[in-house]
């Protein structure tokens, strides 16, 4: 599922144990990655809030490979 918070940003959620459907990831060294493509994270957080362009974001969600929680 995807949510659009207009201002504050948007971010997409699943149960985090499966891919989101629709998102595109090509992170190969993030903890969530699955396959090379593929987005395993409970959610998924994108930001600033006041981006222009593409180059201005950013994805908060990414945890390196090898970290540890």
């Amino acid at each position: 599922m995807i949510r659009d918070f207009g201002a504050l940003g948007a971010y997409a959620e699943t149960s985090g144990k499966h891919p989101i459907p629709g998102i595109d990831c090509r992170v190969e060294n993030c903890y969530y990655n699955k396959n090379g493509t593929a987005c395993t994270a409970g959610e998924i957080r994108v930001g600033p809030t006041n981006a222009s362009t593409t180059y201005d974001t950013a994805c908060a969600t990414f945890r390196p490979l090898n970290s540890v929680f």
